[in-house]
């Protein structure tokens, strides 16, 4: 069986910093200012003040990518925001090929994002390469992928296997 399967996670030391300092920075001064005599703030405030940077960290500790692309498509989730498993079927595709893109020039950033123009929706996590799938009813799909070569690999194993065409793996 031909099969590639990736889980990504967001690993940016910089988006990770930001997190942290979210959830530290207002925290650190709550309670520098709780130790006044007068400030009036109390440990619920604290916790309630706390809790929306805390979501936001543990929803971006628990997202993440996972991509499988074998002889029925290409499937690919970006959980926690989908519900269930998004399955693309080799017959409703026109190419797939793997290519560098820019995250911010052509999608605004990094998670899942509309295109300027006729690029289409993009769900990538970090990097700058992706799966690009156009399909046969004119929408397109970018699935960031940190592993091309292993996605080509596939893609002409797949072509071999006459599960897809050649004129389809080429940009």
């Amino acid at each position: 069986m031909t099969s590639f399967t990736e889980k990504q996670r967001f690993t940016q030391w910089w988006l990770w910093a930001l997190l942290i300092a979210a959830l530290v920075i207002p925290l650190s001064a709550t309670l520098i200012q709780s130790r006044a005599a007068d400030s009036g703030i109390t440990g619920t405030d604290i916790a309630i003040g706390s809790l929306f940077p805390l979501l936001i960290l543990v929803f971006f500790l628990i997202m993440h990518l996972r991509t499988q692309i074998n002889e029925t498509g290409i499937r690919y989730r970006f959980i926690p925001v989908h519900g269930k498993e998004q399955h693309i079927q080799w017959n409703e595709v026109e190419k797939v090929y793997t290519r560098t893109y820019s995250p911010l020039k052509e999608y605004g950033g990094w998670g899942i994002r509309k295109g300027f123009g006729k690029t289409g929706k993009a769900y990538n996590i970090s990097g700058n390469k992706g799966i690009q799938v156009e399909l046969k009813d004119g929408k397109r799909v970018l699935i960031g992928t940190c592993k091309t070569s292993e996605v080509d690999e596939v893609l002409k194993a797949l072509v071999q296997q006459k599960v897809i065409s050649a004129k389809m793996t080429q940009p």
